[in-house]
């Protein structure tokens, strides 16, 4: 089959990783993309910029019009979900769509061509940020200020090379230190509509302009790409921070899309999504009780059926709340408690012994996380596993000790010489764990090409499976 990417050019569908879902085509190409990302912005690398992808997808894709205002059909955000859960996989044709996700969700402007060009098109989306980030060369940089006012260009394709674009010169400085932004004033920032003033924001702001208050590098006259300046941009996302949590007129909390559309479309939904995060206080901590729940005879059945009891004897704190639907997301607040539960499993024994399984702990929670979920939280908090002792690698039997390795490794469990997972025990398909499983590998190829007790090398799979 063959796929296409951002520019309808035809490329080969790659093999699917055994572990992916096999529409998705396998490419490291995102992966190295986060890995650009991460080393321009000072991040800690490429899984945390695809984690925090992964939980702001869910808020602006189910909240916002994002989807309808990028052209995107349910198998596209479908599609994108997946790429986003799966390492090792890219999506030709949403590359674009990721990029957009990548600037709404950072607020910065994103090129695939060089800093040192000065084309900067954030990939086809028109740039509004005040910082623009350049992925496609070597000089990599983040630079700061406006936005570049060139019209409206067609990105550079991977491998075409970069003809640098002419960048307009700014009108000459009137002074080499400029002067801080004017502060938003009270007046703007405890704004709200009333029964014979302006139905919106910018409709107030507009009265002010009339009059002549508006101060200097304060405008409502937008760029070229129809974005605020940065003086009235602060202005409003002081107002819209102050809208958080207040209730509207209906008397219900003020929402993303209310706000929005009361600012008089100065801002978007997905806008007012990011200013609310960035305003909010720390979310409360998971508590003890919730992180080591486990499921009793007499007590609740799911981590759901538990966080249910404490909602409603009001024990829930604010921003940490149960969905609505039983298939509805989590919003960060709960789903941070959810994840610390789920890792707090990882390696845990299950009622029946053996360690909890991925599936089992998506079942225990009650469907508030699925099996992927869990498969990402899992290996975002596992330390590196313990490698092979020297011990171990060169155990060999001897006349008066242990005559298989399975031996050696029982006397060890037996003096607590095991570390945390490696053990023994296997799963219930009957597989050792990845700690064991390393063990046992480095053992089995120390022994290669080395002679047995009969003076010849060891062979498969007699011998192997003698000593095991």
């Amino acid at each position: 089959p063959t796929h296409y990417n951002h520019y309808h050019a035809a490329v080969p569908a790659a093999v699917p990783l055994p572990s992916a879902p096999a529409e998705l085509p396998r490419s490291d190409e995102w992966d190295e993309l986060f890995t650009r990302f991460s080393s321009v912005m000072g991040l800690p690398g490429a899984e945390h910029v695809r984690h925090r992808l992964q939980v702001e997808f869910g808020l602006i894709i189910d909240r916002t019009d994002f989807a309808a205002e990028n052209g995107l059909s349910p198998e596209d955000v479908h599609r994108l979900r997946q790429a986003l859960d799966t390492r090792g996989t890219s999506v030709p044709h949403l590359k674009g769509a990721l990029l957009r996700l990548m600037s709404e969700v950072y607020e910065v402007n994103i090129t695939l061509a060089s800093a040192a060009s000065g084309f900067h098109d954030n990939y086809g989306f028109a740039p509004g940020y005040p910082r623009t980030v350049s992925l496609g060369h070597p000089d990599t940089q983040v630079t700061s200020g406006p936005a570049s006012p060139h019209p409206q260009s067609t990105p550079i394709r991977t491998g075409q090379s970069a003809t640098p674009h002419p960048t307009p010169q700014p009108p000459p400085p009137t002074s080499t230190t400029e002067a801080p932004l004017p502060e938003p004033p009270d007046h703007v920032v405890n704004w709200r509509p009333g029964k014979d003033g302006p139905a919106t924001l910018r409709e107030y702001l507009k009265t002010l302009k009339e009059k002549g208050e508006l101060p200097d590098r304060v405008s409502l006259i937008p760029d070229k790409q129809g974005k605020l300046g940065p003086g009235m941009a602060a202005w409003v996302k002081a107002w819209a921070q102050g809208l958080q949590g207040k209730p509207a007129p209906d008397g219900h909390p003020y929402t993303q899309r209310a706000v929005a559309k009361l600012s008089g479309k100065l801002i978007t939904q997905v806008s007012v999504g990011n200013y609310w995060r960035e305003a909010a206080p720390p979310l409360p901590p998971p508590p003890d009780h919730v992180v080591t729940w486990r499921p009793s005879t007499d007590g609740p059945a799911t981590l759901r059926a538990y966080l249910k009891t404490l909602e409603e004897k009001g024990e829930l704190p604010d921003r940490v709340s149960l969905p609505k639907k039983k298939n509805g997301r989590l919003g960060p607040g709960m789903a941070a408690w959810v994840k610390a539960w789920a890792q707090g499993l990882q390696g845990k024994p299950a009622p029946d012994g053996h360690p909890y399984t991925q599936k089992e702990v998506a079942k225990l929670s009650g469907k508030l996380i699925n099996q992927t979920s869990v498969g990402n939280y899992w290996r975002e908090a596992a330390p590196p596993l313990p490698p092979p002792p020297d011990h171990v690698v060169t155990w060999r039997p001897s006349t008066d000790g242990p005559a298989t390795l399975h031996a050696y490794l029982k006397k060890l469990e037996e003096k607590g010489e095991l570390p945390d997972r490696v053990s023994l025990t296997p799963d219930k398909q009957g597989k050792l764990g990845p700690g064991m499983a390393a063990w046992v590998k480095a053992w089995a190829q120390g022994l290669q090409g080395k002679p047995a007790p009969n003076g010849h090398p060891y062979t498969l799979p007699f011998d192997l499976h003698l000593l095991l």
